[in-house]
């Protein structure tokens, strides 16, 4: 099996999103290879900052990095209790795991926002199928106004690279914005709906690639919308071959959200239909808005 990245911006409900996919045990859970505040064991990881654009120098380092948190998440097996017989269950659960990822049966699912930045990359070192979740600007900008976090726009500005792949309007005002205050210690409502706008246009800028046919192996065939009274959530589902098993991650996603989706095919994608409005997603862009 091909592994999988799960990525968007923070708090987009990438982390829910994973462990749905990884209740069909064909997936297992790594937690944020990107993130450089949780490095493997045993390890240093090669990044200094968040949601960071790979250059060319840094792939083989960043690569082998990955390889090494995925045998770190795996051995790091945190399920279960502290009797023998625990000890046990968690010792044949790590055994099967590992015999799983070795002969192939088994696949490892990325979960990390921080990673939204390098989807292509990923992509292409590990021929991995990718899904981008996307939530809600006023769910989003609550969100982190709850946690109180401070969203560093610097993050980006850092990287000209990065900078340079985003509109003229969005770069003059990272830049006004990291000139015109400190550096924040908590929240502000500016700086998560900047980081909104960045983490949309990553996104809306990775699905133009695919449609362009830059990443050949990858086609889109599902966009799922998740909603409730705090999350508002879009995932764009790239699957990297057409055996890709939809039916069963569908049918997982059906029996944990509140509300059943109907599906009906069209030429380029298949369409939720929510059953309480009859209105597809295409529809319900003005809620969710993405450049086509």
């Amino acid at each position: 099996m091909k592994p999988v990245l799960v990525t968007g911006g923070n708090r987009t409900g990438t982390s829910w999103v994973g462990k749905m996919l990884c209740l069909s045990r064909e997936l297992f859970l790594v937690w944020e290879p990107f993130n450089c505040m949780f490095p493997a064991m045993f390890s240093k990881h090669p990044l200094k900052r968040h949601y960071r654009k790979l250059l060319p120098e840094e792939d083989s380092a960043m690569k082998s990095y990955v390889k090494k948190k995925t045998f770190s998440e795996i051995l790091n097996h945190s399920e279960g209790g502290k009797t023998a017989a625990d000890k046990i269950r968690k010792l044949g659960a790590v055994l099967a795991k590992t015999a799983g990822y070795i002969s192939g049966t088994r696949a490892p699912l990325y979960k990390d926002p921080t990673a939204l930045m390098s989807a292509e990359w990923f992509e292409q070192q590990f021929q991995s199928r990718v899904v981008l979740t996307v939530r809600h600007p006023g769910a989003y900008v609550h969100s982190i106004r709850r946690l109180n976090w401070p969203m560093h726009v610097e993050e980006f500005a850092n990287q000209p690279w990065l900078m340079e792949t985003l509109p003229e309007a969005i770069q003059n005002e990272v830049r006004e914005r990291i000139a015109s205050r400190e550096r924040p210690k908590g929240y502000v409502l500016e700086d998560a709906a900047l980081c909104w706008k960045v983490f949309h246009q990553v996104s809306t800028n990775t699905q133009k690639i695919i449609r362009n046919g830059w990443w050949q192996s990858m086609r889109i065939s599902v966009l799922i919308t998740f909603r409730d009274s705090d999350i508002c959530t879009t995932a764009w589902v790239f699957p990297g071959h057409r055996k890709w098993k939809q039916r069963s991650t569908i049918s997982v996603i059906r029996t944990t959200i509140s509300f059943r989706v109907m599906y009906t095919t069209s030429s380029s994608r298949t369409q939720p239909v929510l059953p309480d409005s009859g209105r597809t997603t295409s529809q319900l862009q003005r809620r969710i808005p993405y450049e086509e």
